[in-house]
């Protein structure tokens, strides 16, 4: 009794935070148009084609591993608070209701020389493939995701050039620059985390120096004006008014829960806050 009455409160509070979900739709919140769409991009996937008088899975190993890969459409509010492109927790594929469409709309403006669908769903199999949820955990994690994903494109324009990605994967997605295949094909997972962390590094080090070269300055126009100020009377210290280093100003805890709370992330393929893995 108690387990139906907790899932009765669990019901209400979804339905409270979320709403009814909407007519038309699967369990997941996505329109069924998207969900047949998909069906039919994994019965292409996961077939064969003739390959030197041999009939072959279409995309090697990945068609077998898709085969075996529950893939979902989703629109629900909850989910796409963690990924509005498309995630896998190792084990299913999702992609996000919009970033789908988004995607078709890209393959129909090519008139059918891009692909969109194909190559996204490429991509997560190939972070199930190799187990990126569970790996990679001594690096950031956002960083992690970058290294994967550079890994992934690269490996996949190279292993299927004939798979010209759409627009809104190349332009956005990470390994699509100049240079990017011949740097990072070679290298594993790991190693292009390490050059992404130095690199980082690098980038904070001189961002530091920056900000110290700054405030050297300010502080010498302070002590020109204290030196032209003095006997006017200052404000002692703990006086209102003067903020002492390492306290906080009013006001900064709300800015930063502000600033933290309900972020949504943003859309792009590759972006900074593009989370290809959810545990």
């Amino acid at each position: 009794m108690s387990d139906i009455t907790t899932a009765k409160q669990k019901q209400k509070l979804a339905l409270d935070k979320y709403g009814q979900q909407p007519d038309g739709t699967s369990l997941l919140w996505a329109k069924h148009h998207l969900v047949e769409d998909l069906e039919e991009v994994i019965h292409f996937m996961s077939g064969d084609r003739l390959i030197d008088g041999l009939m072959l899975p279409r995309f090697g190993v990945l068609s077998l591993i898709l085969r075996t890969t529950p893939c979902y459409v989703y629109g629900h509010p909850a989910l796409k608070k963690k990924c509005r492109t498309a995630f896998t927790d190792g084990v299913h594929v999702f992609i996000c209701d919009e970033f789908y469409e988004k995607l078709l709309t890209d393959v129909r403006e090519s008139k059918g020389s891009e692909y969109g669908i194909e190559p996204l769903v490429l991509h997560e199999l190939m972070h199930k493939m190799f187990n990126h949820v569970g790996r990679l955990n001594q690096f950031p994690k956002d960083l992690a995701n970058r290294a994967a994903d550079y890994s992934i494109n690269v490996k996949l324009r190279t292993g299927f050039p004939e798979l010209e990605w759409c627009k809104s994967l190349r332009e956005t997605g990470l390994g699509f620059k100049p240079g990017d295949v011949e740097k990072y094909l070679p290298l594993s997972e790991e190693s292009i985390a390490r050059e992404l962390l130095a690199e980082d590094m690098k980038k904070r080090q001189q961002k530091d120096q920056n900000q110290q070269g700054q405030g050297q300055g300010q502080c010498q126009g302070q002590k020109q004006g204290q030196g032209q100020s003095q006997g006017k009377g200052q404000p002692g210290k703990g006086q209102p008014g003067q903020g002492q280093p390492g306290q906080g100003q009013p006001g900064d805890e709300q800015d930063a829960g502000e600033n933290g709370q309900d972020q949504q992330p943003g859309g792009d393929f590759g972006g900074e806050d593009d989370d290809h893995l959810v545990s």
